[in-house]
């Protein structure tokens, strides 16, 4: 399982599964607990990074082949078949799509695999625009619930940070992250921005006008969840505050005991038991 993704009405989690090396989009209920397989599943070409569509009618994903990647949506629903999204002459690693449901944002290879750019057009118009212009690699970028600003990850020298720019404006950048971080992902309020930091999920309050500035932030969740390297949200979150995220299943361990029953015997001293 990976990306999981909350529906817009937080009824549905639309999600990644690799079955037997086959990578397809599934739902899941969350009042049913239903899982159902949504796209094809196919060996060689892997569906992922998905991501629904405003209105909660549809979904996007990743359609990555040998050949290179494609994007494709498809009705929640079950209804119709998978259809291809109209894409610019270059390599698209993320995509995303606007509260208006026309405009998409994604991470476009540049002259380098680590060097990508953040870009932008629309379903009409696949006219590249350029939304950020870094010297490093940039990722994760994702659009407030009002379209107005975009967060996004940087990471120069080797270290990550979290970013807030307007959109589709040219104006300059307001740090949010000061200690690394990961792909960031927008509370529904608009106001509360949530990123990986290490083993910690922190939640960043920002105040939006008449500029954007970070007030305060918290520590929400700590564990062993591995999510500060991904490139692209490995966590959601819902309109309640549910965080919605994928722990890591790690390698069974073997444990070697020697000389059990004389372990057993010293424990049950130590507890007063009589042997």
């Amino acid at each position: 399982f990976a990306n999981p993704r909350v529906s817009p009405d937080g009824k549905q989690i639309a999600v990644s599964v690799d079955h037997d090396n086959r990578v397809a989009i599934w739902l899941v209920d969350r009042a049913t607990r239903i899982l159902s397989r949504l796209s094809d599943e196919e060996i060689g070409t892997l569906r992922d990074r998905v991501e629904w569509t405003p209105d909660g009618g549809s979904v996007v994903y990743r359609r990555s082949a040998p050949a290179g990647n494609t994007y494709a949506t498809r009705a929640a629903d079950h209804s119709g078949g998978e259809s291809l999204i109209s894409l610019p002459r270059h390599a698209v690693n993320e995509l995303v799509v606007a509260p208006d449901g026309v405009t998409l944002l994604g991470r476009v290879s540049a002259s380098s695999a680590r060097n990508q750019d953040i870009m932008w057009w629309t379903r009409s118009d696949t006219t590249l625009r350029q939304y950020t212009d870094g010297e490093g690699l940039e990722s994760g970028a994702r659009f407030s619930p009002d379209g107005k600003w975009v967060a996004y990850a940087s990471e120069t020298a080797g270290r990550r940070q979290v970013y807030v720019s307007s959109f589709p404006g040219a104006g300059g950048r307001v740090q949010v992250s000061d200690d690394g971080a990961g792909a960031p992902v927008w509370g529904r309020d608009g106001r509360t921005l949530y990123y990986p930091r290490g083993r910690q999920l922190v939640a960043a309050t920002l105040h939006m006008e008449p500029t954007i500035a970070v007030q305060s932030t918290r520590v929400v969740l700590e564990g062993d969840y591995a999510f500060e390297e991904a490139l692209h949200a490995t966590f959601d979150v819902d309109g309640r505050g549910d965080i919605i995220l994928v722990r890591p299943v790690r390698d069974a361990r073997t444990v070697i005991i020697r000389n059990v029953q004389g372990a057993i015997r010293a424990e049950r001293r130590l507890q007063g038991v009589p042997e």
